[in-house]
């Protein structure tokens, strides 16, 4: 067989879950060539059957041959967080975000080692970063809501919970935050104007259209998600979140009695 056949005899294996014979294929192509590629991909088979050691080994003499590889950092790092040993994980994280600062993932997984050692103010700052570059993830915006929950900051936690909903209505753990929140802030379900749990425990996020939302730090404040300023509506709760003139629909600012592109009357 050619080296490239016993690469992707491993991509298979590996998908299929069948690790041994993953670990075989990867092998007999390193026999053939030592490439930074199948070390990677070994690697990541060592990580999933929890033989971090072999995992890391292979992940250094990846990186030996490609210093320039930043998902093998991150994956090494990955290893490292799962030994409990947060500096080297650290140093994983930033070396993989130095070479690649578009990856939301890198900064998340940096965030979850500040978490865990509680340098809080740096895990929110890498979980908004990962937020900016990726907005659509549910687990950034839960991660992010338990460093929030964690310094008391209950307001800001429950916006992130509330957006990790609406991006996965399905994890029911973000249901349980949101009710933890409200435990500890001594609400009942039905006080809250911007939604309420049902009896199938779902939540219907139910918003007047005519309800003017402000919003602060480019978050809506309804559901915390990430917003531009020049925005009039909330493209994920679809709160308004400043006025717009009925004619043609140009964002109106306070103090305005006419609209400057159509002449309508505010």
């Amino acid at each position: 067989m050619r080296y490239q056949d016993y690469i992707n005899m491993g991509n298979e294996y590996h998908e299929q879950g069948k690790y041994q014979e993953a670990i075989k294929s990867y092998t007999q192509a390193l026999s053939l060539n030592k490439k930074s590629e199948v070390l990677f991909n070994r690697g990541n088979v060592y990580h999933e059957m929890g033989e971090y050691d072999k995992a890391i080994k292979d992940y250094t003499k990846a990186l030996s041959l490609d210093p320039n590889g930043a998902d093998t950092y991150n994956n090494r790092g990955i290893v490292y967080y799962d030994m409990g040993e947060y500096d080297k994980a650290l140093e994983d994280y930033n070396e993989a975000i130095k070479l690649n600062q578009k990856d939301a993932d890198f900064y998340n997984n940096r965030a979850d080692v500040y978490f865990e050692i509680q340098e809080y103010e740096a895990a929110i700052e890498d979980y908004t970063l990962a937020i900016k570059l990726n907005p659509n993830d549910p687990d950034y915006f839960y991660q992010r809501g338990n460093v929030l929950l964690e310094i008391k900051d209950y307001d800001g936690a429950l916006a992130d919970y509330k957006s990790a909903y609406q991006l996965n209505p399905d994890n029911s753990e973000v249901h349980n935050k949101i009710e933890h929140i409200y435990n500890l802030k001594g609400y009942t379900h039905t006080e809250n104007n911007n939604f309420s749990f049902s009896k199938n425990r779902n939540i219907d996020f139910t918003m007047k259209e005519e309800r003017t939302q402000i919003y602060s730090e480019d978050r809506c404040i309804a559901c915390g998600g990430i917003i531009e300023k020049d925005w009039i509506r909330c493209p994920f709760c679809l709160v308004f979140i400043s006025k717009a003139c009925k004619t043609c629909g140009m964002k109106i600012e306070e103090g305005w009695k006419a609209c400057p592109k159509c002449g309508e009357i505010l």
